[in-house]
């Protein structure tokens, strides 16, 4: 930023809200916002510590205000399951949020938890009032412009009693098996698909490059072995002595009541 901040402002049109945020994240910790002498009670070494913006735009100051935040949301916290819940703007919106960023996003928010709210109260799905803790996140991994919320909602809500109500998903016996079929995906398809340079007959072109990153960019790679995939004995879950082995191998049951379930 303090080596093209210029170039951009100069090239790219933007409010002036937004050329001070930027200004005010190229002087934090800086001596341009000032700072303290700090210096050693036992040898004397001194160190200067220049004072952070604060700006909640600033990657640099949010770490403390962050854990503040979190920690004051535990204290909210439900004992209760929640579920996390998206909302996205389609991305034909995106010159209206940045031409018309408070607007967009005030409505995100109250479409988002009017969606929650009819849900709720809804006797067919709670019949209660929920609530939700939201936040907006307007990028996306590449810093591109994806307005989206983040929603926790608990599962549940409270009644007229003013006690609390469970979401509770009442199904028929046979409703469950019915949802569960709708994944059954054809016989030999993959699901799972690689390409390009991740595909499989490049495997060795892969080792290469891996080898010549690490070289470039040491990394400490953590492996997960899982026991029963290794030659780690596995140990009696039981005794905590004993070490699991193999003695008998039992065949398949290749006729017999449970075969075929009744259903074939």
């Amino acid at each position: 930023m303090r080596k093209y901040g210029k170039e951009f402002l100069k090239d790219n049109k933007i409010s002036y809200q937004k050329v001070k945020v930027l200004r005010t994240i190229v002087n934090c910790r800086t001596a341009i916002l000032g700072g303290h002498l700090q210096r050693c009670s036992n040898c004397d070494y001194q160190q200067i510590a220049y004072n952070s913006c604060r700006n909640r735009h600033c990657p640099k100051c949010q770490t403390q205000q962050r854990e503040k935040w979190i920690q004051a949301r535990m204290d909210q916290v439900l004992p209760v399951p929640y579920f996390h819940v998206v909302f996205t703007l389609p991305s034909a919106l995106n010159q209206l949020c940045l031409r018309y960023p408070k607007q967009l996003y005030n409505i995100l928010f109250s479409a988002a938890w009017k969606t929650i709210e009819v849900f709720s109260k809804n006797p067919k799905y709670l019949g209660a009032k929920s609530g939700m803790i939201s936040i907006l996140h307007t990028w996306g991994q590449n810093l591109s412009l994806h307005s989206h919320i983040h929603c926790m909602v608990p599962s549940g809500g409270i009644n007229e009693q003013k006690k609390w109500l469970y979401a509770l998903m009442l199904l028929k016996a046979k409703e469950p098996i019915r949802r569960f079929t709708q994944h059954i995906l054809p016989k030999g398809f993959v699901r799972i698909r690689h390409f390009g340079v991740c595909a499989s007959r490049n495997k060795e072109i892969l080792k290469d490059i891996k080898k010549q990153l690490l070289k470039k960019y040491p990394t400490k790679v953590t492996s997960v072995v899982y026991p029963q995939w290794s030659k780690k004995p596995i140990h009696c879950c039981k005794c905590k002595k004993g070490r699991i082995k193999n003695r008998k191998t039992i065949l398949p049951i290749r006729d017999g009541p449970f075969t075929n379930l009744g259903i074939l």
